[in-house]
C-alpha cells in the first residue's frame, strides 16, 4: 500500500525471504528507540486509515455500488 513506507511507518520484507525478515528483526532489536518511532508512526496510518468510520464508509460505498 502507498501510504506505508518501510523504516518510516512499517518494516517491511519481501514475502517467502527469511533473510530479509530476519535483518528486519535485527534492525528492529538494534535500534528499539528508532524502532519505537517506527510503531507510533504506524499507529496513526492504522488509526487514520482503518478507523470505524473510515471503514463503515468504504463498506457502505461498495454495497451501494454493487446494488445499484
Amino acid at each position: 500500500p502507498d501510504y506505508l513506507t518501510d523504516g518510516i511507518n512499517s518494516y517491511i520484507s519481501i514475502p517467502g525471504d527469511i533473510l530479509s525478515l530476519e535483518n528486519k528483526m535485527l534492525e528492529i532489536i538494534e535500534n528499539y528507540p528508532k524502532a519505537s518511532k517506527v510503531g507510533m508512526e504506524g499507529r496513526k496510518i492504522a488509526e487514520e486509515h482503518f478507523n470505524n468510520i473510515v471503514v463503515t464508509r468504504n463498506i457502505i460505498t461498495f454495497a451501494e455500488n454493487s446494488f445499484n
